[in-house]
């Protein structure tokens, strides 16, 4: 009973994307099986399949999964594109379950770009051994080599195909290597500049088959292929297949060659486009007029960003890409908006956490402290100077968007991946015009380190409440924060005195216990669809996901959404 309560669970919250993954598996064992046996088996490639072997069918199969994924890789970084289909009316709740993977599935497909890349490297490198050891010294249009015994290097270096691979290879394993989780955190800005190099790949992969070294057969209808194996006596180093099945034989002429086209253009050319046409339109809508009104620090180097941009517009939950073109006028960072824009007030805010380079020295740039390892020109007082400093894209859907669409909703952050629900509780607090009889309650629980960090939104916890007072809905929002270290009396006195309304909501030096925590939730609401939104590091995202799936109660149903940083 309980295998059958997990299996349930564990289907309303991922079976549709490991269907898709599942589907991914076939689609590539398709391609990679149907391109071996055709290079196997088709009569045009009877002579090189002579000469190569099997490494011939193996670095072809490859290529073809290699061109497959990398379209495939492009589609869920078209932003504009995944959040149309994300608020799109006829999206259904298990579909935007799935964009929220879609980081997961480009992660995917680099994967697979970069194994079938190294087992297409390795074919070709055994194919060029065999060109030079397997020469057919009778029909030698068809070799890759200029004569029997030439140095397998030589081969490789001498034509388009080989110069082009070593430069993709040495690009992909750029891009892959600073890619890792350890590099990418510790060092963002080296991941993003590489990642560029994606540009370079994509063209290279273009032109990597003009004037290849493999031939196939053109005059089939003149010469049927081994027709006169027996006159020329030529040994065959590997098995000959079954390849085509005919009872006549043509032999009227030799053998004729040609070079096999380039086909990447055929797997990654749409996908391109679609890329390409969403990018250029990003970069259409970055050239409003960006002002910020205002900066304020906050406990934690924490930085509270007010903006205002002509005509926009976001919705709680939705990020924006932001570049700072005094620090670098390359490098796009991701936030989400903390408070949106509304009728009443045109600006919006983000919240940043100081941590990494780029944000170290937007810190500084902006509050002029010292202390930093770059330093940048001084605060400039004119507003030109102003509408220069930071330059906005977006907003864009995530996970948290779906909050207003259950009855039921349990926010779960950790840090400074409060601001998703912040924007919410702002939305909340701001709208007069809220139907609250569509909400049932918001469960908020909010852990940090540091008791300070609260800081950042305590006001708002505060005001909110106080407003659900004074519509008769205290019942609404039920707030938790956990603070996961030990707090000195003298800080939590002073904290409480600040906050009263906070004081029997605070939890010292534990985290939530989230099978007790969403059991009680789930027998509170039975019959009811409960939307869980968690925001937070990864462990943490990890945790709620597998619990969420874990745990059944009388059809209280509990569909995690979750992004992590």
């Amino acid at each position: 009973m309980n295998m059958w309560r997990w299996l349930r669970g564990f289907l309303r919250n991922c079976g549709l994307r490991y269907s898709v993954v599942v589907l991914w598996i076939v689609l590539n064992a398709v391609v990679f099986t149907s391109t071996y046996r055709h290079w196997k088996y088709a009569p045009k490639y009877y002579y090189v399949h002579q000469i190569l072997g099997p490494t011939l069918c193996i670095s072809r199969g490859t290529a073809a999964v290699l061109n497959l994924n990398c379209g495939l890789v492009l589609l869920p970084m078209c932003r504009v594109l995944v959040s149309l289909m994300r608020f799109s009316r006829i999206s259904r709740r298990s579909f935007r379950m799935l964009l929220d993977h879609c980081k997961g599935f480009h992660m995917l497909c680099g994967l697979t770009i970069v194994l079938a890349s190294v087992i297409h490297f390795i074919g070709h490198l055994f194919n060029a051994a065999n060109f030079s050891i397997h020469f057919n010294p009778y029909y030698v249009d068809v070799n890759g080599a200029s004569y029997k015994g030439q140095d397998p290097l030589y081969i490789v270096a001498g034509s388009v195909p080989g110069i082009t691979g070593l430069v993709l290879m040495l690009v992909l394993c750029t891009m892959a290597t600073t890619s890792l989780y350890v590099v990418r955190t510790n060092n963002y800005d080296l991941f993003w500049y590489t990642h560029r190099f994606y540009l370079v790949f994509y063209f290279f992969l273009m032109v990597h088959a003009v004037r290849g070294v493999l031939k196939e057969q053109i005059n089939l209808s003149r010469h049927s292929p081994g027709c006169d194996k027996e006159n020329l006596n030529l040994s065959i180093p590997w098995p000959e297949p079954e390849h085509w099945d005919t009872q006549e034989t043509v032999c009227e002429e030799p053998p004729v060659f040609g070079t096999v086209g380039c086909s990447s253009w055929m797997w990654v050319g749409l996908p391109l486009l679609v890329y390409l046409v969403d990018l250029t339109y990003r970069r259409c809508k970055q050239g409003h007029c960006t002002r910020i009104l205002n900066v304020t620090e906050h406990p934690g180097d924490v930085l509270e960003i007010r903006v205002w941009k002509k005509g926009f517009k976001a919705k709680p939950g939705q990020f924006i890409l932001v570049q700072c073109p005094a620090i670098s006028s390359f490098e796009w960072h991701p936030f989400t908006v903390s408070m949106c824009p509304t009728s009443q007030c045109e600006s919006f805010t983000i919240h940043i956490h100081a941590v990494g380079d780029w944000s170290g020295r937007l810190q500084q740039y902006l509050t002029g402290s010292e202390g930093w390892k770059y330093v940048l020109p001084p605060l400039a007082s004119s507003k030109e100077d102003l509408d220069k400093r930071l330059v906005i894209e977006g907003p864009y859907g995530s996970p948290s968007g779906d909050i207003l669409k259950y009855r039921v909703n349990v926010l779960i952050a950790g840090g400074i991946g409060v601001t998703p629900f912040t924007a919410f509780l702002h939305h909340l607090y701001s709208n007069e015009k809220l139907h609250l009889q569509n909400i049932e309650r918001i469960y908020f629980i909010w852990m940090c380190k540091d008791l300070r960090s609260f800081k950042w939104f305590t006001q708002l916890l505060c005001r909110l409440y106080q407003k659900l007072w004074s519509l008769n809905r205290p019942d609404l929002l039920c707030i938790r924060l956990h603070v996961t270290a030990p707090v000195p009396g003298s800080q939590l006195k002073m904290f409480v005195k600040q906050y009263p309304l906070l004081e029997k909501r605070l939890y010292i030096g534990r985290r939530p216990d989230w099978p007790l925590t969403l059991m009680e939730i789930c027998s509170s609401h039975k019959g009811t669809d409960i939307g869980v939104f968690c925001c937070g590091p990864k462990g943490l995202a990890t945790n709620v996901e597998e619990e969420c799936s874990r745990i059944w109660h009388k059809n209280a149903n509990l569909f995690c959404h979750h992004e992590s940083f």
